[in-house]
């Protein structure tokens, strides 16, 4: 269940970078002139190519955190169902015993 909490954050925090991006396009800009606009453009178009791998980048290191975490957790389960094993055997030992 914390996983999928988790997973949950991870997407919409992809969906609010995404979002954000597509704010920061300005529609209601004043049109300029020849040169000047076009620059404008190529500045606008650069920074949100970096602002979008920025994002990408971002949001590849949460998904390997959670891909580490998540292999933590299954070591953990398989730590723990080891060492469960013989204590369950014990018990049922002392069942047969006790009958």
């Amino acid at each position: 269940m914390r996983i999928n909490v988790v997973n949950r954050v991870v997407v919409a925090a992809g969906i609010g970078a995404v979002a954000l991006l597509g704010l920061s396009v300005s529609a209601y800009a004043a049109p300029q002139q020849g040169q000047a606009r076009q620059e404008d453009q190529k500045k606008q178009q650069a920074q949100k190519k970096q602002d979008q791998a920025q994002a990408k980048q971002h949001q590849q290191a949460l998904v390997n955190q959670q891909q580490q975490r998540l292999t933590q957790y299954r070591d953990h389960l398989d730590q723990q169902q080891r060492l469960a094993q013989p204590q369950s055997a014990q018990l049922q030992q002392q069942k047969r015993q006790a009958q």
